[in-house]
């Protein structure tokens, strides 16, 4: 499972428990993003699409390549 938080630039990598009820983190991936909303290209497993916000405005879609763990 990928997460993004909602302010740094990157999405994190979490893995579910075989047992238990804690998520184990497994990767941090830097992304061309401003936080929140990512999403898996279906067509190319190792890009991932975002959203960079700007001042007035500005936002752009974004294509970041992750190389997956």
């Amino acid at each position: 499972m990928w997460i993004t938080g909602h302010d740094r630039p990157e999405a994190y990598a979490l893995m579910l428990p075989e047992v238990g009820s804690m998520l184990r983190w497994t990767a941090t991936a830097s992304l061309d993003i401003a936080g929140q909303g990512i999403a898996w290209d279906r067509s190319d497993r190792q890009m991932i699409w975002g959203v960079a916000r700007g001042a007035k405005g500005g936002n752009r879609v974004t294509a970041s390549r992750v190389t997956l763990p």
